[in-house]
């Protein structure tokens, strides 16, 4: 088994990485490897919401 360096948590220890259907995931942080475009679509998305909340929130406050 290769050691595989987690670029999101930089762990390099594959005890900490488990497959999941045929993908080394990492178990620290759930990141898989080579989902790093889709990884960063997701946060984009997940940002924008956030900032959709905050906003709305704010009236509240």
């Amino acid at each position: 088994m290769s050691i595989w360096i987690c670029p999101r948590c930089l762990r390099d220890d594959d005890r900490q990485s488990h497959h999941l259907y045929g993908q080394t995931v990492c178990k620290r942080c759930d990141y898989k490897k080579g989902s790093i475009r889709k990884y960063e679509k997701i946060t984009e998305a997940a940002e924008k919401r956030v900032n959709e909340m905050r906003k709305s929130l704010g009236s509240l406050f």
